[in-house]
């Protein structure tokens, strides 16, 4: 984000730093909730704070398609601690709904958005104990690719095996469904299903809508009692929050733990987006099926 705090400003830094520089600039060493417990009322006695307080951060996203889309929302973190506006205009959160978090809350910008660059702000006048500037969200049904500066919003992709990044769903946390139709020759009467590659948290595998395996750890072998005929069967990946919170630039590419400092970690401007540690969610090649005995 770009932060404007009194008369200072820093253009393009990271949203973490710029919440520090925040806290720092109203009297705090670091920021009072930021891994740290209050101690009886020491930081919320503190919040008297003069009208000409507070600061203004401003993001940038792209939209590369010949139309905006028809759905698109932000995600703010407690937006009614500021006024947001996008292209100039206010945001209307009266209606907003949670994200992830309670205080987490999104709203629709379908009319505020356009074509290339859009300008999401927020100003915070006083300043607050109970703001903390965190990252905001756009959320929609267009695709993300790598951009020289962190990402873009394009065309959609037709959905297709293998990993959810390069389908162009990067920061992807929930789950996707994959479904094929099995044709079971008589006298068969069992199917089994191995998944060989995959990539999530969970894998739920059902048979004709009925029955259903979960699948949380090896061997990853789903097996069901059938009548000969036509069957479908579905894979349902879960994923985790990880693509979506991060972190995204810590140079052990931390996988399955992270701490707060983890977020602390990151280029003094924004790298490209191919730079950014992305995990590779998804069904990642086709499930080895079985019936009778003879895989297909």
């Amino acid at each position: 984000c770009d932060l404007k705090v009194g008369a200072e400003t820093f253009p393009g830094i990271n949203t973490w730093r710029a919440n520090w520089i925040v806290w720092q600039r109203h009297g705090f060493e670091r920021p009072a909730w930021d891994n740290a417990v209050q101690f009886k009322r020491t930081i919320l006695d503190r919040n008297h704070f003069p009208k000409d307080s507070g600061f203004t951060a401003t993001f940038r996203f792209s939209i590369d398609t010949p139309q905006p889309p028809a759905a698109i929302d932000l995600a703010v973190e407690t937006p009614e601690l500021y006024r947001i506006s996008v292209n100039g205009k206010p945001a209307d959160f009266s209606k907003a709904a949670r994200y992830n978090d309670p205080r987490l809350l999104r709203a629709s910008i379908a009319s505020l958005v356009k074509t290339g660059e859009n300008v999401v702000q927020l100003e915070a006048s006083p300043f607050d104990v109970h703001m903390e500037l965190e990252n905001i969200f756009i959320l929609c049904p267009l695709a993300v690719e790598p951009a020289a500066k962190g990402f873009r919003l394009t065309s959609p992709k037709s959905p297709a095996l293998g990993s959810w990044a390069a389908n162009g769903w990067p920061f992807y946390s929930e789950s996707a469904t994959y479904t094929a139709s099995v044709a079971v020759p008589a006298p068969a009467t069992r199917l089994k299903l191995d998944l060989t590659r995959w990539n999530g948290s969970l894998a739920i595998v059902t048979l004709d809508g009925k029955q259903t395996l979960k699948l949380g750890w090896p061997p990853y072998t789903a097996e069901f009692t059938v009548a000969p005929g036509q069957h479908e069967v579905a894979v349902q990946v879960v994923g985790t929050p990880r693509n979506l919170f991060g972190p995204f630039h810590h140079p052990a590419k931390l996988r399955m733990r992270a701490w707060p400092a983890a977020w602390a970690e990151f280029p003094e401007s924004q790298p490209p987006g191919a730079s950014y540690d992305i995990l590779d969610y998804g069904l990642l090649q086709p499930p080895a099926i079985s019936i009778g005995g003879v895989t297909q």
